[in-house]
């Protein structure tokens, strides 16, 4: 796994997107509700990941995204959770990334190799050829997400962002 973090846009373009934050409450709280609504196994594994979360509640507020390679632990427990845990991390592309930016700060194996170049370890100049096309997606994403979670609207703009 991965803790180094990578900007994605080199060109920039997120400059102009909303202020965003990350913290891992919602993250924390979705699990909680989902610990209650579920039994056995799960509730178990859903309460042993908000007791490790609990021991460090600056996660529950904004995270300085260069303090994140010392919480590397709950990382690979939000991995775990995530993905199929007999996936192999070397060949699974997963990644975490800032909210609404492509700044991506915990990564599998598989993906770290797959964006940047092995010798400088910089991110491949091919991944935003298209700066204008980019952005112009980002922004269809962040006015969907708003809103849907702010009005219950349904946007028809799709919220897979692939680069």
């Amino acid at each position: 796994m991965q803790s180094t973090i990578l900007n994605m846009d080199q060109q920039g373009a997120h400059e102009h997107g909303p202020e965003t934050v990350l913290t891992f409450r919602p993250f924390i709280d979705h699990l909680r509700k989902r610990k209650e609504e579920s039994d056995g196994h799960k509730s178990r594994f859903f309460s042993f990941v908000v007791e490790q979360f609990e021991k460090y509640p600056e996660l529950l507020g904004p995270v300085d995204i260069n303090k994140i390679k010392d919480y590397t632990e709950l990382m690979q427990l939000i991995y775990s959770m995530l993905s199929p845990i007999v996936e192999n991390e070397e060949q699974h592309r997963w990644a975490l990334s800032l909210p609404l930016k492509p700044v991506i700060f915990y990564s599998t194996n598989a993906y770290f190799k797959l964006v940047t170049d092995i010798t400088t370890g910089n991110v491949h100049k091919s991944i935003a050829t298209k700066p204008e096309e980019i952005r112009r997606h980002r922004l269809e994403f962040t006015y969907s997400l708003i809103l849907e979670k702010c009005y219950g609207i349904s946007s028809s703009f799709g919220r897979d962002v692939v680069y």
